[in-house]
């Protein structure tokens, strides 16, 4: 009579129940808890063939780029331009008040075609020999639609151009949602430290809450 061997079945079976925890385990960790902004209400944003909702965060001002002092003096074109702020509640709507500017990029511009090109492309920008620029953080989250985002943060401190003109520091973090053939920008600025850390959670819940429609 032949003998049943067991022991290569039961290796077998090992794998498989391995494999199957893994699975499970794998597909819990990539659950992200968006709940907190899930049930929030929306602004609905349409610019340039972009057209997205984003929540209403506790903390933030919503603000038309139209009644921003500034923003009239920002070229546009149908490629970039701006789409809207959201200013720190309790803050005048200045540019030394910490804020959100939201942007739409088309990918057809130079270093435009994709996030990774994007971020490449504000670090040769700001992290430089001359602007002394650093990167104090990177990290992704997940939009409500189930988008993966990159978030970077650089800091640049002050530098005096020329005898008329000082540059601020400045604290920032950068995302990019990609909305068909176009990439919906978000800036966090702020000029102190200690209010950007305090801030920068309403920041990442902003980008959170990004929903195409």
């Amino acid at each position: 009579m032949q003998r049943f061997d067991s022991s290569g079945l039961m290796s077998k079976l090992h794998v498989l129940v391995f494999a199957f925890v893994a699975l499970i385990f794998s597909g819990c960790q990539s659950q992200v808890d968006n709940s907190d902004i899930a049930s929030l209400p929306r602004i609905s944003l349409s610019e340039a063939g972009t057209n997205f909702s984003l929540a209403d965060i506790d903390g933030l001002k919503f603000v038309n780029a139209d009644s921003v002092p500034w923003a009239g003096y920002m070229q546009e074109t149908p490629e970039n331009g701006q789409i809207a702020y959201f200013f720190v509640k309790g803050h005048d709507i200045q540019l030394a008040s910490p804020h959100v500017r939201l942007e739409y990029i088309s990918k057809s511009l130079p270093n435009c075609e994709s996030e990774e090109a994007l971020i490449e492309w504000i670090k040769s920008y700001f992290v430089t020999p001359e602007r002394k620029g650093k990167v104090i953080g990177e990290g992704e989250i997940q939009t409500l639609d189930a988008k993966t985002v990159k978030i970077t943060e650089i800091a640049v401190p002050n530098q005096q151009v020329d005898d008329s003109l000082t540059r601020s520091r400045k604290y920032m973090a950068w995302a990019y949602v990609e909305d068909g053939n176009q990439f919906v920008g978000f800036n966090f600025t702020s000029v102190d430290s200690a209010s950007y850390g305090q801030e920068f959670g309403k920041f990442q819940q902003l980008v959170r809450s990004f929903k195409a429609e």
